[in-house]
């Protein structure tokens, strides 16, 4: 993030703000799932986990959409269903590759 910033020409200290920013956005992200551990019983944390990670996305792409001034519920449901296909294929594709080499 910081080199990309900087190669995009911004000052150090916009480029600085930017990296700790994003830094910190991510490590709370992160941990609000490891929170889901403590929460829920672990046969079910996978399921809120990933209900938690839509509804995370669902917000932040509504977010900004709205400030990119495009139609927001399109671009959720795009990004919902591309997140959909990736936990469909993360579930399918473990079991078939043990089964090919298992």
């Amino acid at each position: 993030m910081h080199i990309y910033q900087e190669s995009e020409q911004h000052n150090q200290t916009s480029a600085f703000t930017g990296t700790i920013t994003n830094f910190f956005a991510r490590l709370l992200i992160s941990v609000s799932f490891v929170f889901l551990v403590g929460i829920f019983p672990l046969a079910d944390v996978d399921k809120a986990a990933i209900l938690w990670g839509m509804s995370l996305l669902a917000i932040l792409t509504y977010l900004v959409a709205r400030e990119r001034k495009v139609k927001p519920i399109a671009e959720v449901i795009k990004h919902l269903l591309a997140a959909s296909a990736v936990v469909v294929a993360s579930t399918l594709i473990p079991p078939w590759i043990s089964e090919l080499f298992g």
